[in-house]
C-alpha cells in the first residue's frame, strides 16, 4: 500500500467519515527539521536555511520528497466554481479555517492538512453546494444535460463529475458506491444532489494523491502519471481543476514526456487563466495582500484608510504582473524600475499627479524617492510596526524573502530595546541597542539595509523627520561578502538588481509553491534549484521561461519511489 493512504484515511463516498487521522501525509523522505509557519506581519519568522548547492553533474537534478496534498482554501473555491459554477467565495462564505502559511504561502501540504474544526466547514459547505446546485434548475439542465427523472441520467452525471472533480478516471467500485447512492434517493434530483455532496467530501477530492508508476529510466524514481501532471500543471498555473481538454489529453498520452508536458503549460500560459493562477504565487511572494489586513492609528496616519491599504496591494501586484507577464520583461527590473501603476488616491499619498485613469502605468520623479517594488507602501507598511516603521522588519523581509538568506530568530535572552536618550535618532536608539553581543550578529544581516528605507514612515509616506524629531538617515549597507553601500531605496534597488542570489531565491521560493513544500538538503533539490537557476538567467530573467522550465523537469513530473521494506 502506498504512504499517501496509510497517512490519510479514506472519507467515504457516502459523506460519512469513515476515518480521519490529523497528520499530514509524506509521500518518501525526511526535513531537517520543523517547518516554521509564518506570523509576523505576513512575513517568515525561523525559516530554515537554504541547504547548500551540491556539485552538479548532468543529469544530477531529480525528483525530491513528495507529499500528499489538501486543496488550500483559494484552490477549493476555484475547483468548487469550475465543477458546479458556484460563486468562488466558498471559503469565506462559510468560514473555513484560514490555512497556516509557510514561507507565506498558503499550500503547504506540512500544514495544510485536515483537522476536524476543517472537516466540519468542509462538510457544511458541501451539504449547501450540493443542495443548492440540485435546486437550480437552469445550472442542473447546464451542467447535467439531460432529465435527472431517468435513472441512467443521474449515473452518467455521476460518473462524469466524479471523474472531473477527482482528476482521474473512476474505478469500478466507485462508481457502483456512486450508484447506489443516487438510487436510493427519493428523486433524481436527491439523488444529484448526493452524488454531489459525497464527491466533495471524498478523499479523492480534497487531496491531491499522487500513486504514479514505476520509472522506466530510475528504478529509484515514480513517474507521475498524465492525470497526475495534468492536475500539477492545473494547480501550478490556473489554480483550479484541470479543463476537460487537459484530462483528454493526459489519457491520450500527451503528458508523458518532458516535451509534451512543456507543450501543455505554454498553451496553458497563454490562456487569460494563467495571470489569475500565477498572480496568486507572486501577491503571496511579496505579501501583497497583507497590508488590506494592516491596522494604523487615524491619529498618528489620518492618510491610511481600507481603501488605501487595499489601493497597496493593487499597486504591488500589478507592478508584479508587468515583470512577469510583459513581453520580454526582466524579473529582476521589478526592484529598480523607475515607474508604477497608480491609481488617484495613491498617486495623491506618493505626492504625485493624479494619472488620466486609473491603474494606469506612472513615471516616478528622482526627487520622490520612490522606484521599485521596495518603495511601494505595501511592502513598506507591511515591514513596519502599528507606529513606527521598522528598519529591522525591512532588512528581514529582504534577507528572507528576496535573498533567502536565513535570519536566526532572537535568543531567550535578547535584551529590551532601551528608552531614547534625549537627542538621540530612532537609529541611534537601534544601533546602540544592535551593540549588545547577543543581538549583534543576526542585526548586522537586517538593520542596516533598512536603515536606507528611514526615508518612510509605517505606511509608507515620505519622511524626513523621524518619531524621535530627529533627521532621517538613509545611508544603508547589505552586508556580506559582495557588500554594497547604498543611500535611500532607489539605490537599494540598484543594488539587489545586480545580486545574482535574487534571482536563485526566486527559483527556490517558486519551487516552495510549487511543489508545496520546503527545500531539502538531498542533491535532488539542489542541484534542481542550481539548474532552473541557470535557465532562469540565461532567459534573462523572464519568469513563463522559468515555469516552462520546472513543469518540463523530473521534479515536476516524478517523485522519489517508497525505499524498500518502508513500514
Amino acid at each position: 500500500m502506498n504512504l499517501v493512504y496509510r497517512c490519510v484515511a479514506f472519507i467515504g463516498l457516502s459523506g460519512a467519515v469513515t476515518a480521519l487521522c490529523g497528520c499530514t501525509a509524506k509521500i518518501v523522505g525526511e526535513r531537517n527539521e520543523a517547518t516554521p509557519v509564518t506570523q509576523t506581519n505576513g512575513l517568515p519568522t525561523n525559516e530554515p536555511p537554504a541547504p547548500p548547492v551540491a556539485s552538479c553533474a548532468a543529469g544530477a537534478a531529480g525528483p525530491g520528497v513528495a507529499y500528499l496534498r489538501r486543496l488550500s482554501n483559494w484552490e477549493y473555491d476555484n475547483t468548487v466554481h469550475a465543477l458546479l459554477g458556484a460563486a468562488p467565495n466558498t471559503s469565506v462564505r462559510f468560514a473555513f479555517v484560514p490555512d497556516a502559511q509557510v514561507s507565506g504561502f498558503d499550500n503547504n501540504a506540512e500544514v495544510v492538512s485536515i483537522s476536524m474544526p476543517v472537516f466540519d466547514k468542509l462538510t457544511q459547505a458541501a451539504e449547501a453546494l450540493s443542495s443548492e446546485f440540485a435546486g437550480d434548475s437552469a445550472r442542473l439542465a447546464a451542467l447535467v444535460g439531460c432529465d435527472v427523472s431517468a435513472p441512467a441520467c443521474v449515473e452518467g452525471f455521476a460518473k462524469a463529475f466524479a471523474a472531473r472533480a477527482f482528476r482521474r478516471q473512476l474505478a469500478a467500485d466507485e462508481l457502483e458506491s456512486l450508484r447506489s447512492l443516487a438510487a436510493a434517493a427519493p428523486n433524481g434530483k436527491d439523488g444529484v444532489a448526493r452524488v454531489v455532496q459525497a464527491v466533495l467530501l471524498s478523499s479523492s477530492f480534497l487531496f491531491r494523491p499522487e500513486i504514479g508508476r514505476p520509472d522506466p529510466e530510475n528504478g529509484g524514481f515514480v513517474q507521475l502519471t498524465g492525470e497526475e501532471i495534468a492536475t500539477r500543471l492545473s494547480y501550478l498555473l490556473w489554480g483550479s481543476t484541470p479543463s476537460d481538454e487537459l484530462l483528454a489529453s493526459a489519457r491520450a498520452a500527451n503528458l508523458d514526456s518532458a516535451a509534451g508536458v512543456e507543450a501543455a503549460a505554454r498553451t496553458m500560459l497563454s490562456d487569460s487563466r494563467a495571470h489569475d493562477g500565477v498572480a496568486h504565487f507572486y501577491r503571496q511572494w511579496l505579501r501583497a495582500d497583507v497590508s488590506k489586513t494592516l491596522l494604523r492609528d487615524p491619529q498618528l496616519f489620518p492618510d491610511w484608510s481600507p481603501a488605501l491599504a487595499a489601493d497597496m496591494a493593487e499597486e504591488t501586484a500589478r507592478l508584479a504582473d508587468h515583470f512577469v507577464w510583459n513581453p520580454g520583461a526582466n524579473l529582476l527590473d521589478l526592484f529598480n524600475a523607475r515607474f508604477s501603476f497608480l491609481n488617484a488616491r495613491l498617486a495623491l499619498f506618493y505626492g504625485l499627479p493624479a494619472p488620466a485613469t486609473d491603474w494606469q502605468r506612472v513615471d516616478l520623479p528622482v526627487d520622490s524617492g520612490r522606484g521599485g517594488f521596495l518603495s511601494t507602501a505595501g511592502y513598506l507598511a507591511v515591514t513596519s510596526k502599528l507606529e513606527r516603521p521598522s528598519p529591522i522588519l525591512r532588512g528581514k523581509f529582504v534577507r528572507e524573502v528576496l535573498m533567502c538568506t536565513r535570519v536566526p530568530p532572537p535568543p531567550a535572552n535578547a535584551p529590551v530595546l532601551g528608552a531614547a536618550i534625549p537627542g538621540e535618532s530612532e537609529r541611534a536608539r537601534l544601533e546602540r541597542h544592535a551593540t549588545d553581543a547577543a543581538c549583534s550578529g543576526c542585526h548586522q544581516l537586517t538593520d542596516p539595509i533598512g536603515f536606507g528605507l528611514s526615508g518612510f514612515d509605517a505606511i509608507g509616506k515620505r519622511r524626513s523627520i523621524d518619531e524621535l524629531g530627529q533627521p532621517v538617515d538613509e545611508h544603508g549597507r547589505i552586508n556580506g561578502d559582495d557588500a554594497r553601500d547604498f543611500v535611500g531605496a532607489i539605490q537599494l534597488g540598484d543594488a539587489l538588481r545586480t545580486r545574482p542570489e535574487i534571482g536563485d531565491c526566486f527559483v527556490t521560493q517558486l519551487l516552495r509553491y510549487g511543489l508545496g513544500r520546503g527545500e531539502t538538503d538531498s542533491q535532488n533539490d539542489s542541484c534542481t534549484r542550481q539548474e532552473l537557476g541557470q535557465v532562469f538567467a540565461a532567459s534573462g530573467y523572464k519568469v513563463p521561461e522559468l515555469l516552462s522550465a520546472f513543469v518540463r523537469s523530473d521534479t515536476f513530473r516524478k517523485r522519489l519511489a517508497e525505499p524498500v521494506g518502508a513500514p
